[in-house]
């Protein structure tokens, strides 16, 4: 398949801030039952665990269709997976509208899995491929602000809607419009792009910026991303748990905290996640730290004592848990940014768009756990064993990134990544 690009900046803006949007939009809805959880379990609706398990299946699902996605992505064109994942979720969450029976939402909401099978892949794609080369960098920043926002906006929905089943009315709409926004102008903007054949380069760089894609057969063996993904699985366990299970985990160990006030404190941390990607742009990333692989390791080894303090969750005061939580938040904001940058560094040799299905479908496994492992163990034993799993995950993501390293150096080396 040929490739196309923007040649132009502020075409590129334009086509980048409507993905964005689109995105965000996208992450909300996936959230849906995460953010409506404390008031459905305030309500005797249904169990915390009928709930995760809701979530739970739609990644288990969704998770290894990242993998076909990915490859789909590189091979076909992105913008017509983007529109199958915003239509069909855009439907499945009007269907949830109109029927809340417990079995056909947990149906329903695996079918939603489904119809995103390639949608993260190919936005990633066209960010990192398809933008011009002054806002391909700058694409991959930004983008990392979108998950947050999503989920930002998933909870202060929740906080602020009276009954949770408008969350899905309001999802749909704002599918079905970010459809026709998306399709109209990706079509406006395709008809000035560049195309060249797939083992041509760009202008740029010829001049030495970038280089032309090599042929590579097992670039995700040979360079230990196998390692990355298993971190980033356990990563997710750790970051999507301290942003979705917060507000139930501080309702239930202290007193006087209701579901509003559990998710308003709850913002505060999705806040902390975003302030740790835009500290690590603004201060750290590339000016102290060049390595996105030891920026990964460093804040995951500040984070290792910010989780074993949660151990002590409804023993230490609730400033002190919820400042853990919110600097944890800032720190796996960090390392959800240097993932980013890492997958990147697969556009060389044209395997991007598969790098960030493989590493979203780990993330995605990992949500898995999250929604339902760790609620069955909050279930059974507490938060406290939450925080202990919490803390042996940190510390298998180090000793994993720690394994990874000399052979990432051989790999980006060997092909000038």
């Amino acid at each position: 398949m040929k490739r196309k690009y923007i040649s132009s900046d502020k075409l590129s803006a334009l086509l980048f801030w409507t993905i964005w949007f689109m995105y965000a939009v996208v992450y909300m809805t996936k959230n849906c039952y995460s953010a409506a959880m404390a008031s459905i379990v305030s309500e005797g609706i249904m169990t915390k665990s009928e709930t995760g398990l809701i979530t739970a299946v739609f990644y288990l699902v969704y998770g290894p269709l990242q993998f076909v996605g990915g490859r789909l992505a590189d091979r076909y064109k992105p913008e017509k997976i983007i529109l199958i994942g915003l239509i069909g979720s855009g439907i499945m969450n009007g269907i949830i509208f109109f029927n809340q029976n417990y079995y056909a939402m947990l149906v329903v909401w695996t079918c939603n899995a489904i119809v995103q099978f390639g949608l993260w892949p190919a936005v990633f794609k066209i960010i990192s491929s398809q933008l011009s080369d002054g806002y391909t960098k700058k694409g991959v920043f930004y983008i990392s602000f979108s998950s947050s926002f999503g989920l930002l906006l998933a909870y202060g929905m929740a906080s602020f809607i009276n009954k949770w089943q408008y969350n899905f009315f309001v999802s749909s709409i704002l599918l079905f419009a970010c459809a026709i926004l998306f399709g109209a102008v990706y079509n406006r903007i395709a008809k000035h792009m560049t195309v060249i054949g797939k083992w041509e380069i760009r202008a740029s760089e010829k001049e030495g910026v970038g280089s032309a894609e090599q042929y590579v057969k097992n670039p995700f063996w040979e360079s230990g991303f196998i390692f990355f993904t298993v971190a980033g699985f356990m990563r997710m366990v750790m970051d999507q748990g301290i942003k979705t299970l917060s507000p139930t985990m501080l309702m239930e160990s202290y007193e006087n905290i209701s579901p509003f006030i559990a998710n308003s404190m709850n913002l505060l941390i999705i806040i902390c996640s975003i302030l740790g990607i835009i500290v690590t742009k603004l201060i750290l990333y590339p000016r102290f730290v060049k390595n996105e692989l030891a920026g990964y390791l460093g804040a995951t080894v500040i984070a290792l004592p910010l989780v074993l303090v949660l151990v002590f969750i409804g023993k230490v005061h609730i400033v002190v848990c919820l400042l853990s939580l919110a600097m944890t938040a800032v720190l796996t904001g960090t390392t959800g940014l240097f993932s980013s940058y890492l997958t990147m560094r697969f556009a060389k040799i044209g395997r991007e768009g598969e790098a960030a299905g493989i590493a979203n479908m780990a993330a995605s496994i990992g949500v898995v756990v999250q929604s339902y492992g760790l609620v069955l163990v909050a279930d059974h034993y507490g938060w406290s064993a939450v925080a202990v799993v919490w803390t042996v995950l940190a510390a298998l993501i180090i000793v994993l990134l720690c394994i990874m390293w000399p052979v990432w150096k051989r790999f980006r080396a060997k092909y000038n990544l």
